[in-house]
């Protein structure tokens, strides 16, 4: 009914729109994410039932079906049983009404419960489109190669807004705070060019591992801008796991090169790479680190938060996981709604325990897996442990099946499950679709490749 190229065109429609569009936050922007991602649903159903897509999971046995479904039954309930309202509580302290239904859950607001039913409904059918959609490597390949570069225009705006120190995003969205590209809020946009910078570094290693090497150099040469983007973006977590990672590749190039070397070029090897590394040190933290990181952050800036210290920032991250964790301990098994530690928070926070909670950026608990606990239970942890199970499953299997242009973001995909414990890189529509594509894409393409599906056309 659909052919492959239309779903593919969709899938990557629905993956690069957020980015774009203020990083898919702002809730008057999601309708067209939401259209995209009905109709996606839509044709990939419609697709898969009037012929066989070969190599797709049994739905019967699909646990990633499943867990979506039942996930997005959840946030649907907690969206159209919404309605709590604040009012005096027995002991003297506010509280919350119940939920019209109240034995059912329900957000606080509608506004926040259909804000994040299609944040999980762009999620869902980016992956179930990949997983029963095209069957095609080379669509799947094309997909794997257009998502990246439509990130690097960003990047490329990025860079130009932050060279002409500009107040808006595209000169028409003025902007209050720090802002890169089209993110409001910059450490969604080190996570999602982060990630960015591990797929381009798979594309380069891809394209030299298949003998082509102006291809590899090309993609190689992007990694520069992407890592000034991450940069640019000040966000600590982002330019930490990359510093490391290329650092510890370093460290293992040399290594495996010194064994073909002889005595004299092993210690050369040596002395460079020792002073390789004292550079990057000096560079960022010396006295006098010179323009490149003077124009990014001194290093006691780097170290401290806006509005204090790193150790104020980590004190904050304490009581927001404690009051997160107390809220899921009176909604255990479905959830406090979506959306909803913002409006709870301020209820579970013992006397004297936050004293910086009126700050900016306290509405959250910067820890993803902790609030989506708090906000959607046991059932919501449940089908996102089956969802990820069941998406990462092909990709052990077949793992000798995974290209390189597919398999290397997934150390971006690693590191960002990292940064959700101390931030809150998935509650960004466009973090969230670019992030969870990658497995999906891996685990499909090794299947095809594994199964060794021939070209169908459509």
């Amino acid at each position: 009914m659909f052919n492959d190229s239309r779903i593919t065109f969709l899938v990557f429609l629905t993956v690069a729109y957020p980015a774009w569009a203020r990083g898919g936050t702002p809730p008057a922007w999601l309708p067209p994410l939401a259209a995209f991602a009905v109709l996606l649903l839509f044709m990939t159903w419609a697709n898969f039932r009037v012929r066989p897509v070969p190599a797709a999971p049994r739905p019967a046995k699909d646990q990633v079906l499943y867990g979506w479904a039942v996930l997005l039954m959840l946030a649907a309930v907690q969206w159209l049983n919404a309605g709590r309202y604040p009012v005096p509580g027995s002991s003297g302290q506010w509280a919350y009404t119940l939920p019209p239904v109240p034995f059912l859950p329900g957000a606080v607001t509608p506004e926040d419960g259909r804000m994040v039913l299609i944040w999980f409904l762009a999620a869902a059918a980016v992956i179930l489109a990949v997983r029963y959609g095209p069957a095609r490597p080379d669509l799947l390949k094309r997909l794997a190669w257009l998502i990246p570069v439509n990130a690097h225009l960003l990047v490329a705006i990025g860079l130009v807004q932050r060279a002409f120190d500009a107040q808006s995003v595209y000169g028409l969205i003025p902007m209050e705070g720090p802002f890169f590209a089209a993110f409001g809020y910059v450490n969604h946009a080190g996570t999602f060019f982060m990630v960015l910078f591990f797929w381009t570094a798979g594309w380069a290693l891809y394209y030299r591992q298949r003998r082509r090497p102006k291809a590899a150099l090309a993609w190689a040469l992007l990694l520069v801008p992407c890592l000034v983007a991450v940069h640019a973006t000040s966000c600590r977590a982002a330019i930490l796991m990359i510093w490391i990672t290329v650092v510890a590749a370093l460290l293992v190039w040399v290594v495996r090169q010194s064994f073909r070397m002889t005595a004299k070029k092993r210690g050369l090897a040596l002395v460079l790479t020792i002073i390789l590394l004292a550079s990057v040190w000096v560079g960022a933290v010396g006295p006098d680190a010179g323009p490149a990181t003077r124009a990014a952050q001194s290093a006691k800036t780097w170290l401290a938060a806006a509005d204090g210290t790193l150790a104020g920032q980590w004190t904050d991250r304490a009581w927001q996981v404690k009051s997160a964790w107390r809220i899921f301990l009176d909604y255990p098994l479905l959830g406090a709604g979506g959306n909803s530690y913002q409006y709870f928070a301020p209820l579970y926070i013992k006397p004297g325990e936050a004293p910086r909670r009126h700050l900016p950026g306290r509405a959250f608990v910067h820890n993803d897996p902790v609030q989506f606990l708090s906000e959607f239970g046991l059932a919501g942890a449940g089908c996102m442990i089956a969802v990820l199970a069941g998406l990462f499953a092909p990709i052990v299997r077949q793992r000798k099946k995974v290209p390189l242009f597919l398999s290397v973001p997934l150390i971006g995909v690693f590191f960002a499950g990292l940064h959700s414990l101390i931030d809150l890189p998935f509650r960004c529509p466009a973090v969230l679709v670019f992030v969870a594509v990658i497995p999906a894409l891996a685990g499909r393409y090794a299947v095809l490749q594994a199964e060794s599906i021939p070209p169908v056309h459509h």
